[in-house]
């Protein structure tokens, strides 16, 4: 957790020029999620967001199936695998933020098909900068998560049910 934390500091305040600086974090997090299942919801909206931010690389036609699937698949597994570990979100917080995970459904149906129809071929922008700025969002919500954790010290280790 320490080397996604410290990576995703360097992205959050680091210069980069592109989206996939967001993997630098993404990665190890993904690796320490495995690990500890206590972050798997954590790990679930923060990719989501990462992973979802970089679908404008992959900008012709014909990869907009293989991108958006990937996405897709990658957001159901680990969010089914969220809300096995964690349960169902309670709270205003939580519900936010799993509403922010699924709202890349309405963004990424804009940015899309939508565009299109209402833009034509002006405003080529636009696509790319709503889904990096919602992207951000996420991102950044989890910058602040993870900040707050670290200055709340460690967390106690998890019981692993055993009695001595």
């Amino acid at each position: 957790a320490a080397l996604a934390y410290a990576n995703l500091c360097g992205f959050m305040f680091g210069y980069h020029v592109h989206e996939k600086a967001v993997l630098t974090f993404a990665v190890p997090f993904a690796l320490h999620a495995c690990l500890h299942p206590e972050d798997l919801e954590e790990y679930f909206l923060m990719s989501t967001s990462a992973y979802a931010g970089l679908m404008p690389l992959l900008f012709r036609d014909q990869e907009y199936g293989i991108k958006t699937g990937l996405v897709a698949a990658h957001a159901l597994l680990a969010g089914g695998a969220a809300w096995r570990a964690s349960g169902p979100p309670a709270g205003l917080i939580r519900r936010l933020r799993w509403a922010h995970a699924a709202g890349f459904v309405a963004v990424e149906a804009y940015c899309g098909f939508l565009h299109k129809a209402v833009w034509g071929e002006r405003m080529e922008f636009l696509p790319l900068m709503l889904m990096s700025l919602y992207a951000a969002v996420g991102i950044t919500a989890h910058f602040v998560r993870s900040f707050a954790a670290q200055l709340s010290g460690p967390r106690p280790a998890a019981s692993s049910g055993k009695r001595d």
